[in-house]
């Protein structure tokens, strides 16, 4: 057991996150002050900290490669247009979203998506093809 002070506490309401002042056993939250914890993890008060099962999360399911764009008119828009800045835009994703993996690919501005399917993480996966390939500095291939 290892004690820490909770910076910041949202939970889970629809799609959206709400600052919260607690929270009870099974809701899905997001924590600041914490660095080092997984999905299914039990946060809980030190005086009564009896833990619940851990949960098992199903393997990915749904898989992506998202890369730079290729096309002849790649970087004609916009001012993100290298790998580099599409790494950190993947990496920013991976904190807040624990149903997404991603592996690297043999090229190295081209990485693998890989999405758990379930009624969040469609939304997650769809969400996270939205949000990067929708910039003109980025493309989707399957």
């Amino acid at each position: 057991m290892e004690r820490f002070r909770v910076a910041e506490l949202y939970v889970s309401e629809g799609l959206d996150r709400v600052d919260a002042a607690e929270a009870g056993p099974g809701e899905i939250i997001a924590v600041a002050g914490l660095s080092d914890v997984t999905i299914g993890e039990t946060l809980s008060d030190p005086d009564d900290p009896r833990p619940l099962p851990v949960l098992i999360v199903d393997e990915p399911s749904l898989g992506m490669t998202i890369g730079i764009n290729t096309s002849p008119l790649s970087g004609t828009e916009g001012t993100k247009v290298t790998a580099r800045l599409l790494k950190n835009r993947l990496d920013a994703e991976l904190v807040g979203n624990v149903s997404i993996r991603l592996l690297t690919t043999e090229r190295p501005d081209t990485w693998r998506c890989k999405v758990a399917v379930s009624c969040s993480s469609r939304y997650s996966s769809r969400c996270c093809a939205e949000r990067v390939s929708s910039s003109p500095w980025a493309s989707r291939r399957s």
